[in-house]
């Protein structure tokens, strides 16, 4: 009778311990959730970057995903805009000169061939996307342009700025000053 008893303790014991266990599973693979699951996303400083998907000058479809990994100088601009222009130089300057950066530069609202006549008698090399219908313009909240982005390794929003910026206020930002 007394090894009956201690039999059903231990198996009592036992179901508690797996019963305990499994809870702590359980419950825990919900606090368990990646960053990008728990930072909304967005286009403000603190946000995990929305994700879009452009085509380049070339035609080739880009997603900002690709870039995971990188930190990301993305402009938002337009080959009409003077402020835009004033700024180009020094965002091939970046590109040129500084390997740890990927520059991208998201034109809005205009054809193919008027950014690419502009890139080729400019000779600007970077990254170029074509945003014809300004759809990532506006998911990106984008109220003037040049507007510029810093996208940390990890897609979160760490800098943002309306305006043009000077190659020192670029690298400014691109090194979390």
């Amino acid at each position: 009778m007394k090894n009956f008893s201690n039999n059903k303790i231990t198996i009592t014991l036992i179901i508690a311990v797996i019963i305990i266990v499994g809870a702590f599973f359980f419950f825990n693979k919900d606090s368990q959730q990646s960053s990008e699951q728990i930072i909304q996303k967005g286009s403000e400083v603190g946000s995990l970057a929305h994700d879009f998907s452009l085509n380049n000058i070339s035609g080739k479809e880009i997603n900002l995903s690709d870039y995971r990994g990188e930190m990301i100088f993305l402009n938002f601009w337009a080959t009409w805009c003077p402020p835009c222009d004033a700024e180009m130089q020094a965002i091939q300057k970046l590109h040129e000169e500084n390997e740890n950066v990927k520059v991208i530069a998201v034109n809005s609202k205009e054809n193919k061939d008027d950014v690419l006549d502009y890139l080729m008698v400019n000779k600007y090399s970077f990254t170029t996307l074509l945003d014809q219908k300004g759809k990532i313009t506006s998911k990106y909240l984008i109220r003037g342009i040049p507007t510029t982005l810093i996208i940390d390794k990890n897609g979160v929003v760490i800098k943002r700025h309306s305006g043009t910026l000077s190659y020192e206020q670029m690298l400014d930002m691109v090194k979390g000053k």
